[in-house]
């Protein structure tokens, strides 16, 4: 059986337990489950009338384990899509695993797992969270991050020497992927593995998650760990799955995860006509909605847009998570946001009805 195929049927049995713990759920609640199946069909048909501007899949489940599934197109929850800055989540997480394992911690520097980076100045003062927050100050990308051919641990070399005059860490904050590479390179140290690959394999391994995903831009070998994912929907929504039930991390260190909110720069500064004010987080955005934002209070949504529109997220305060997979034009990262905004008040419907 090819790896499409057991994914298949992975998904399907995970539909059918859905199935079978909604059920149990709502034997109690009988009169909720008319209301239920009516905001499901609204829901369906609105979003079948919407103008998507590419093809989609749009997944979305509770705690409890009720799964709506929407397909639009000739989009399914097995396509792969290449991730963009979908892909700063998951890295994040993979290296935030092992920090809630006791690997390393967010504020261990640099040179403690690099023995080639630099020991004093600024580029020293570095940590985990800096990198992982994207306000460690580089700024500067060498070429060597979009060769296919380039070693990974050489081109981190290559950051450090480029951003030798480098901002304060903690400073400012810079949306790029050099700050990954350097936290990637301290946790393939820190396992004592050869590369990525290697890390990625274990956490599979660990964690079950993302059995058909990988990382491949600009190559295995030299992956640019913010962008340079591939996933299906399916990978993914157990992964968010996994994070939203408590089931990557260990309770106590959940609130930490959450903990850290970086304020120099709102999200408009790259999401275009979004109003609201984003803070970001450990490698995710923190969708604030309050103006001004000086203080977001308690976290409500986290997401991870990708440039090429894929939106994946966990919404805290309505109690459900999801995401729309698509892989549509360079700089439709908004038109799944978009498409999320314009069906929201169904969505909420169904989240409340589907506790």
């Amino acid at each position: 059986m090819g790896m499409k195929s057991r994914s298949i049927v992975l998904w399907c049995l995970g539909g059918l337990l859905s199935l079978l713990v909604s059920i149990f759920s709502f034997y109690a609640q009988a009169a909720d489950v008319p209301a239920l199946l009516e905001v499901e069909t609204a829901l369906r048909e609105s979003l079948s009338q919407y103008p998507a501007d590419t093809d989609y899949t749009l997944g979305l489940e509770t705690p409890t384990g009720r799964l709506f599934v929407h397909q639009q197109g000739e989009s399914t929850p097995f396509d792969y899509y290449e991730a963009a800055s979908s892909a700063k989540m998951v890295t994040s997480f993979i290296i935030m695993y092992y920090v809630d394992r006791g690997l390393l911690t967010l504020d261990d520097h640099p040179q403690r797992f690099i023995n080639t980076w630099p020991t004093t100045g600024k580029l020293s003062r570095i940590t985990l969270a800096h990198l992982l927050s994207f306000t460690s100050g580089l700024k500067n990308e060498p070429a060597c991050i979009n060769s296919p051919t380039a070693d990974f641990a050489q081109c981190v070399d290559e950051i450090a020497t480029l951003n030798a005059a480098a901002s304060s860490p903690g400073t400012t904050f810079f949306y790029r992927s050099a700050h990954m590479q350097v936290a990637g390179l301290m946790l393939i140290n820190a396992l004592q593995v050869a590369s990525w690959q290697d890390v990625f394999k274990a956490f599979k391994q660990n964690t079950g998650l993302f059995a058909s995903s990988f990382y491949d831009y600009p190559s295995a070998n030299n992956p640019m760990l913010a962008i340079g994912m591939r996933w299906t929907g399916y990978d993914y929504m157990q992964f968010l799955r996994a994070v939203a039930r408590d089931q990557l991390f260990s309770k106590s260190f959940m609130p930490y995860l959450f903990s850290y909110m970086d304020t120099f720069l709102k999200s408009n500064w790259i999401y275009g006509h979004i109003t609201d004010d984003w803070y970001y987080g450990f490698g995710f955005w923190v969708e604030c909605t309050i103006k001004p934002s000086t203080d977001c209070g308690d976290i409500k949504r986290i997401s991870s847009v990708g440039v090429y529109g894929a939106y994946p997220f966990i919404d805290f305060e309505h109690g459900y998570y999801g995401i729309v997979a698509r892989e549509g034009a360079y700089g439709t990262d908004v038109n799944a946001y978009d498409l999320m905004n314009a069906h929201n008040e169904l969505i909420e419907q169904w989240a409340a009805l589907a506790k």
